[in-house]
């Protein structure tokens, strides 16, 4: 049982250093991958059922980027709702 493990493991690390390997001119440049980003837009306004929700592509959301305010409205075409959100992490540790 011991030689078998060691053989499968010794064809595994075998198998992983003889996969080929892509040549740099294959993968696109970063350049590219900026200029499709930007082909995208900076920002988007998000209407899912009864609201609307700013969302910029840099992560931050629920701010209106034209004016600096708070960009999430419920019932939509009404008054605004949230300032600003974000994601809460927490977490209940026992020692």
């Amino acid at each position: 049982m011991r030689k078998t493990i060691t053989a499968v493991a010794a064809f595994a690390v075998l198998a992983g250093s003889v996969a080929p390997v892509t040549a740099r001119d294959d993968r696109p440049s970063p350049a590219a991958k900026v200029a499709q980003d930007y082909a995208f837009g900076e920002r988007a306004l998000l209407n899912i059922n009864n609201m609307s929700l700013w969302f910029k592509r840099d992560g931050f959301s629920a701010r209106n980027p034209l004016n600096d305010n708070s960009g999430v409205t419920f019932p939509r075409s009404t008054d605004q709702v949230i300032f600003q959100d974000g994601i809460i992490w927490g977490g209940l540790v026992q020692d």
